[in-house]
């Protein structure tokens, strides 16, 4: 997502790229034994704190696994908006009212 930040900073936005727990080197024993047992929710959590640290509901841009979190930010209404690329399929049946209107939003910026 570095590429994407430096485009969208060059423009005057405030970007945020923030890591996933563990995953600074994955090729050593000592990362995976660190990643052994975490799971998707526990990377939605690690971003959801950073995003409730800012003094308002950002633009959230994911790539992949990212949009699937960028999905499920959005569905707590942590977002202002999502940018979804090469997302996961879907986030699943909701019935959440915030789920349905992203999930609308998300379909029209699609077209």
């Amino acid at each position: 997502m570095d590429n994407f930040a430096g485009f969208f900073e060059q423009r005057g936005f405030r970007c945020h790229t923030p890591a996933y727990r563990y995953h600074d080197d994955l090729r050593s024993e000592q990362s995976a034994k660190l990643l052994t047992g975490l799971s998707i929710a526990d990377y939605v959590e690690d971003v959801a704190e950073c995003v409730k640290s800012f003094s308002s509901p950002p633009i959230l841009v994911g790539h992949s696994l990212g949009g699937l979190i960028a999905q499920k930010l959005g569905a707590r209404g942590l977002a202002k908006a999502l940018v979804l690329l090469n997302k996961q399929r879907h986030l699943g049946h909701s019935s959440d009212h915030r789920a349905r209107t992203l999930s609308r939003q998300t379909a029209h910026v699609r077209q």
